[in-house]
């Protein structure tokens, strides 16, 4: 039989997007507002060699009325069949509904730029926690001498920003060579004098762009660079 893990946490925290990328599927659906996973969604994963059954939930928070009391079963429900839980978080939401789940979290995910803060206290509250992933890289948000007390495993997911960052290099790179930040100032300012927006404006076509070595997110900046006919070096 198969082991069962169940994705739960707040509305709208980024539950059904997990569940896809763990699927490797887009049989969850996502959008910018909450509400829109009512009814449990079954997919399955792999952990190396070892396969697994995932569940997505609607959120919960607390006091659900009508139909959300409804899609609020649906996530007991998953809760009952699961083996162990992931409990995805926001901190800019406030900490009382994540509180209230870490008691029985298996596993905590937590967003580096929004992080569920695992502090002494926290963690001695959370009698099943296993492991504190951040989906991202850092762990400065958890007491890592209360997780090594408690035997909780720390790890992050080092692949999960690389793509974003290489899109915030290219990004930054643009901006500066159009010299954009000043033209902003001057427009912020309430002027536009064409000549003195555009006096440090130049083309990226035919620059020459490096990197100080080609890792993950070096070599990814520079392959999104290339349409722009620049001449790359590492």
């Amino acid at each position: 039989m198969l082991p069962v893990i169940a994705l739960i946490g707040s509305p709208n925290v980024g539950k059904s997007t997990l569940f896809n990328r763990l699927t490797k599927s887009r049989d969850a659906p996502v959008a910018d507002y909450p509400g829109l996973t009512r009814d449990r969604q079954y997919g399955y994963g792999r952990l190396g060699p070892t396969p697994y059954l995932l569940i997505d939930t609607g959120g919960i928070s607390g006091g659900e009325e009508g139909i959300q009391e409804l899609m609020a079963q649906q996530t007991i429900q998953a809760i009952k069949e699961a083996d162990a839980l992931i409990v995805l978080v926001d901190g800019r939401s406030g900490v009382s509904a994540a509180d209230k789940h870490i008691v029985d979290a298996d596993i905590v995910i937590s967003q580096p730029f929004f992080p569920y803060y695992l502090t002494k206290e926290r963690i001695s509250k959370a009698k099943n926690l296993k492991m504190a992933i951040t989906a991202g890289i850092g762990s400065d948000h958890v007491d890592l001498q209360a997780a090594m007390d408690n035997k909780i495993d720390v790890v992050e997911v080092t692949y999960c920003n690389s793509r974003s960052v290489a899109e915030h290099i290219v990004m930054m790179i643009v901006s500066m060579v159009r010299d954009y930040h000043n033209q902003h100032r001057i427009v912020n300012e309430g002027g536009w004098n064409i000549a003195d927006a555009v006096q440090r404006s130049y083309d990226v076509e035919g620059m020459h762009i490096g990197t100080v070595a080609a890792g993950r997110i070096g070599l990814d900046a520079l392959r999104k660079m290339k349409p722009f006919d620049v001449h790359l070096h590492y």
